[in-house]
């Protein structure tokens, strides 16, 4: 195979999926299905990934996780279905505690501008997130597409609930009242997206959003980034290294307000 050729890239990405590579991450948020596997017509794929990482939060853990994305053509739009979980090993501690489930149907799939609609559940335990929910909608619309990749935008809106405890702050910064917080509002929602085939067997996926409330706090969006790098081993085998970053200027209750998440590991097609 032409991908062994590059033992550079091979190295880099297995360094990175090695079990004793050091990583800090959290389980970001996922708002937007950001795979470029969604410009496959195959009528339907089901992709399956796994991860091993350490992770430091209040404590050094051992995280394993796992996530199954499915989609389905049908008359020119598609459906797809992504979940992921992932547990903590922290000792005798074994606790699943971050993960989602996002539903979303794609109109006109292949067309240059089309909607998206959408819904999700979500739960974070490490920065305490007990429960989120979503139900939105965006526009969007590929400046610029050819057979190597894509650059696409969109906007849109949401109807955003969520629940949020003290686990992820530390107790001596934990107010004396820690009952859960519960807020719901409707939130802008916009992304740019840039994937690429950098070469045979390689791809790049680059993303960005934005998601601001539309009453007084406006001013106090979330940004986010993802990096996504994957190294075709077989045909329905693939090494990826993923990074994700978000910044909230308004969370919930007082957590620090950057977050990021280094994932890796092995993605099965069939």
């Amino acid at each position: 195979m032409k991908i062994l050729r590059r033992p550079f890239l091979l190295a880099f990405v297995w360094l990175f999926t090695s079990p004793s590579a050091p990583v800090r991450a959290q389980v970001l948020q996922t708002d937007v299905i950001s795979s470029y596997r969604e410009t496959d017509t195959t009528v339907f794929t089901a992709l399956f990934q796994f991860n091993l990482s350490v992770e430091q939060q209040l404590n050094t853990v051992v995280n394993l996780g796992a996530g199954a994305d499915f989609l389905f053509n049908a008359g020119g739009d598609a459906l797809i279905l992504a979940s992921k979980a992932k547990r903590t090993y922290a000792g005798d501690l074994r606790v699943t505690n971050s993960g989602y489930g996002h539903l979303r149907y794609k109109y006109d799939r292949a067309a240059r501008g089309g909607v998206d609609l959408f819904t999700q559940h979500q739960w974070d335990g490490p920065r305490g997130m007990r429960t989120r929910f979503l139900l939105g909608g965006n526009a969007r619309y590929a400046v610029t597409r050819d057979s190597s990749g894509s650059l696409d935008i969109a906007a849109g809106l949401m109807y955003e609930y969520e629940r949020w405890g003290y686990d992820g702050i530390a107790e001596s910064d934990r107010p004396a009242d820690q009952s859960p917080v519960s807020v719901s509002h409707p939130r802008i929602n916009t992304y740019l997206r840039f994937n690429r085939r950098i070469s045979e067997g390689v791809r790049i996926l680059l993303m960005n959003y934005l998601q601001a409330r539309t009453d007084r706090h406006f001013d106090a969006p979330r940004i986010a980034t993802a990096i996504q790098f994957d190294v075709a081993v077989t045909g329905s085998v693939s090494l990826t290294v993923s990074y994700n970053s978000i910044y909230d200027f308004g969370p919930v209750v007082p957590i620090r307000r950057f977050y990021f998440d280094i994932a890796n590991g092995i993605i099965i097609k069939i």
